[in-house]
């Protein structure tokens, strides 16, 4: 596995989630929730005073299910969505994740411990479970989170959605909440070595609630939810209160002056890998 095909949360379009098992209610915190919580908040604000600003959390329901779909531009980004409705809305998060996260020992800690579930992307049939497993997760109240560009996206734009996160949503009846983060990917992202960067903001915003018309098609809803989530991104982007030097741009995207990979080219490579799976993501 290459530093650019390590595993990410994705999108349960192609394997099975045997470990989301049918719920009986909403999921409840529980200690592994307040030691990630602690773990989280020691090492990225307390060793590296990472500087997280959270704006919108009302948006995500006290109650009842939703779907969380999120901009996935770091190794990381996913604990800082799941780390701000654990905070300040006390409701763990469901969040569905490729299988490979398991492969590595630091990932799989954390990803047990965020309440992750495993999805096996090349399982024949298996896309099919996961998404029958988290409707009924959502319709038991529970929030469920995954990256519909299934990969992180090297161009830090958008990439295409899978239409996972819609189809669920218009099964389970439950609203969509998109959420754009920014700031982590300079510490650790695909194609970049981690680095233990000191005192960088990271934002993260939620959106308003997105209400799916019960008969509205998944590829409509998809295209939606891309287009509520993308002016966010852009926003959180143009508004980052830091200024990369003229040597370290890398972490901007070509829209804004940075020196990311131009956005035409990661897209065409992520549909080749696309085509080259059978339709999944990486």
């Amino acid at each position: 596995m290459t530093g650019d095909d390590r595993p990410v949360p994705g999108d349960p379009v192609d394997g099975p989630a045997d470990d989301l098992s049918e719920p009986t209610g909403p999921s409840e915190l529980t200690w592994a929730w307040g030691l990630l919580r602690g773990m989280v908040g020691g090492v990225f604000e307390g060793l590296l005073r990472w500087k997280l600003r959270y704006r919108g959390i009302e948006h995500v329901p006290a109650t009842g299910g939703a779907v969380i779909v999120w901009n996935h531009h770091s190794y990381s980004d996913f604990l800082f969505v799941a780390l701000g409705i654990v905070r300040h809305r006390g409701r763990p998060v469901r969040i569905l994740g490729k299988a490979e996260v398991w492969e590595n020992p630091v990932t799989r800690w954390f990803a047990d411990q965020a309440g992750a579930v495993p999805v096996y992307r090349l399982t024949e049939g298996g896309g099919r479970d996961a998404l029958r497993a988290a409707v009924a997760a959502l319709q038991a109240g529970d929030l469920v989170m995954l990256a519909p560009e299934q990969t992180i996206s090297r161009s830090f734009e958008l990439l295409p959605f899978a239409s996972g996160a819609a189809r669920m949503a218009l099964a389970a009846g439950v609203p969509v909440i998109p959420v754009a983060g920014w700031g982590s990917h300079r510490a650790y992202t695909k194609g970049h070595a981690p680095v233990p960067v000191v005192g960088i903001p990271i934002e993260v915003w939620y959106g308003e609630p997105l209400h799916l018309a019960p008969a509205m098609d998944p590829d409509h809803a998809t295209a939606t939810i891309r287009a509520a989530l993308e002016p966010m991104v852009h926003e959180l982007q143009e508004a980052y209160p830091d200024t990369p030097a003229p040597d370290d741009d890398w972490w901007l995207p070509r829209r804004l002056g940075g020196s990311a990979p131009g956005h035409d080219d990661v897209v065409a490579d992520h549909e080749a890998w696309r085509r080259s799976r059978g339709g999944g993501g990486r």
